[in-house]
């Protein structure tokens, strides 16, 4: 199979016979009009990992007159519908669930979403591009408090032809949820914590993959958002777990 990483937190999986998206979003940008992404319209399903904006604010426009099924959680579900989403296409699932499409076989557990310190929230708010772009700031600000996530964070599981795929929605892990380890690829989203380079090496160590592929770093929606220095927690973890890491690149697949 492979992976392609489409800015943010937005993948898709390609097999043989099905293509499969996780929180398909297509960036805010304060003088570009929102793209049309062709690649994720040919997907068959769509899988959202939470409700925030930055993970299910353009399904409603990508997929609104598709044959694509969506699968979430209540939150989405709901900010979904009050964009006149159908209710027809899209299938509520929470941790537990598992599924077939196509030869990709997944399974949802129980996540958690990152808990921003408070270095980084001082970081963004004292920035001088944060208070340059005003009417902006408050269009992801309304974006953010349209599109809340409750708590409903998912963590998915893909296999396809003895190939394992961990999806990581967030920068956390549920304490309390026993996940599988010795996946071939983890995906995780390098964002939201001033301490990431060390702050998310809990998580290599309790999944142990056979190697780590970053997303989320990116500057998608500024000013808010900002670009990630991913060279630390690169070397981090190379060096304490002998485990390959690079950041994924936009557009470029990867074999798995």
């Amino acid at each position: 199979m492979e992976l392609i990483w489409y800015g943010t937190a937005s993948l898709i999986l390609e097999g043989e016979d099905a293509a499969v998206a996780f929180d398909p979003f297509c960036g805010m940008r304060r003088k570009e009009p929102v793209p049309d992404e062709p690649d994720f319209r040919k997907v068959s399903h769509v899988f959202v990992t939470h409700g925030h904006f930055d993970h299910i604010y353009h399904i409603p426009q990508l997929y609104r007159d598709s044959s694509a099924r969506i699968y979430c959680t209540a939150a989405p579900k709901e900010t979904l519908l009050k964009n006149g989403f159908s209710s027809q296409k899209i299938e509520e699932i929470k941790p537990g669930w598992s599924g077939r499409c196509g030869s990709f076989q997944i399974t949802a557990y129980q996540g958690r979403h990152c808990n921003f310190d408070g270095p980084i929230l001082r970081r963004t708010i004292l920035s001088l591009r944060f208070w340059r772009h005003p009417a902006h700031f408050f269009r992801v600000l309304k974006a953010h408090f349209s599109c809340r996530e409750k708590g409903e964070i998912l963590f998915y599981e893909v296999s396809c032809k003895g190939k394992r795929v961990q999806i990581m929605g967030s920068m956390n892990l549920d304490s309390h949820t026993e996940y599988p380890t010795g996946a071939d690829v983890l995906v995780l989203p390098l964002q939201g914590r001033s301490d990431q380079d060390s702050y998310a090496l809990r998580f290599v160590e309790r999944l142990k993959p056979k190697a780590v592929l970053l997303d989320h770093y990116d500057d998608a929606f500024p000013p808010v958002s900002g670009e990630v220095d991913t060279s630390g927690f690169i070397r981090n973890v190379e060096g304490q777990f002998g485990i390959f890491c690079k950041p994924l690149r936009k557009k470029y697949p990867v074999t798995i």
